[in-house]
């Protein structure tokens, strides 16, 4: 090889080196979409967890949160928008989605899931692996996360002190069960966007909704409700999905560290979980919301209420959604027979 050859050839070989080392140095941008504002604790958890990400993989991928639905897609689009990757990642509400794939409300269901929280956090290991198989199986998305927001209470316009003030009201529901439920209540059901509630509170489209304690401040939804009818129904499940195309196109390092890093996003929304509702709660009475607690005999009726609408809708399952109700009836069961609440 005469000099000038070998040169070319090691200019060129550190050419290819460059812009190897660029490529290898560009930063991977990921738009996650978030349901709640900034202010709300799962919002701000992933924030903080995206910031924890980058710096973990130096500022190499970088994963921007849009709060409160202002990545352009509605509720009800999310999973196919991750399914298509159209969106790498977001959180899909399991009451959302429900037309499409009808086992993501399974904790969504009325007063089905008890609200203790050590056995919330088991039922919530154990069906991870079956919503993670159905997922992958069905939409090509990869289950990050999944649990439940905290019980929700009724917050109305007008003060609900028994279930039969609750008649004529128009009540936004989280999906089809919850919607019967809320008809067998003597309520109205709507299907008002979350991100639309505020304005529609206000302009008396909807009388009431249901939610934690903590959306209800996140969204300043207590400047158009004033009462609160103290019941505990569910609590919204979420879960948190990538699409398997973009995963599979992060370099492996990169690729690697995210997905090391799910204890670290479920240990942060567990502990908020536990800790932030009870503040949550007193916020909104500080703010001048008034509390009537559910009767004994209310709760007894919104039980049997509920009883044969949750029976009703897992009659209706195909057999992967009825594999993952069957786990999570037999643990329900089981747990009421112990003697828990």
């Amino acid at each position: 090889m005469t000099r000038i050859a070998t040169a070319v050839f090691a200019a060129a070989a550190c050419l290819a080196l460059a812009y190897a080392s660029a490529a290898q140095a560009q930063t991977i941008t990921w738009q996650d979409h978030k349901i709640n504002p900034a202010g709300f604790w799962l919002t701000a958890n992933e924030i903080a967890f995206a910031k924890q990400v980058e710096e973990a993989t130096a500022g190499r991928f970088k994963i921007n949160v849009f709060p409160a639905g202002s990545s352009g897609f509605r509720d009800k689009q999310v999973l196919d928008a991750v399914s298509e990757n159209l969106l790498p990642m977001a959180e899909v509400w399991g009451g959302h989605v429900a037309g499409q794939e009808p086992v993501m409300e399974l904790m969504d269901l009325p007063l089905f899931v008890p609200g203790d929280t050590a056995f919330r956090v088991k039922l919530w290991e154990a069906l991870r692996p079956l919503y993670a198989d159905l997922l992958k199986r069905k939409y090509k998305v990869h289950l990050y996360d999944l649990m439940q927001l905290n019980p929700r209470r009724l917050f109305t316009k007008t003060p609900v002190r028994t279930l039969a003030d609750l008649k004529g009201l128009k009540i936004r529901a989280i999906g089809p069960a919850d919607a019967a439920w809320v008809r067998g209540l003597g309520a109205e059901a709507t299907t008002t966007n979350w991100n639309e509630l505020y304005t529609a509170l206000q302009q008396k489209v909807v009388d009431g909704h249901m939610a934690a304690y903590g959306p209800q401040v996140a969204m300043k939804f207590n400047e158009v409700t004033e009462y609160i009818y103290e019941m505990a129904n569910a609590g919204p499940s979420f879960f948190i999905l990538v699409n398997e195309t973009a995963l599979g196109k992060l370099p492996a390092d990169i690729r690697e560290t995210f997905l090391s890093m799910r204890p670290t996003l479920t240990a942060a929304n567990r502990t908020s979980y536990e800790t932030l509702d009870p503040k949550a709660r007193a916020a909104l009475i500080e703010r001048g919301m008034k509390v009537n607690p559910a009767s004994d005999a209310d709760q007894a009726k919104m039980r049997e209420v509920a009883k044969p609408i949750v029976e009703q809708w897992a009659s209706r399952l195909r057999p992967d959604g009825r594999k993952i109700y069957d786990v999570a009836k037999a643990m329900i069961d089981a747990h009421y027979a112990a003697g828990g609440k």
